[in-house]
């Protein structure tokens, strides 16, 4: 029962995510200097792999799915 769960919040956490894209910008202050790094998914973290971008300028990070994530 509880990997289910953990399963269904895994899922609507990846829902919530856009597909990596290259030409992003800070969603927070606009700047489109990102840096990105692939997050190998752990079971703790409950996402799964996923692209890290964090804006250069002010420093907010957000998660994107990989161009290669299945839809669920």
């Amino acid at each position: 029962m509880k990997h289910k769960r953990i399963q269904q919040q895994r899922r609507l956490r990846r829902l919530k995510m856009n597909k990596y894209n290259e030409e992003s910008v800070c969603p927070k202050c606009g700047y489109d200097c990102i840096t990105t790094h692939y997050m190998v998914g752990i079971h703790c973290d409950n996402i799964g792999g996923h692209m890290r971008r964090r804006c250069d300028r002010c420093g907010y990070f957000w998660n994107e799915l990989p161009l290669d994530a299945k839809d669920d």
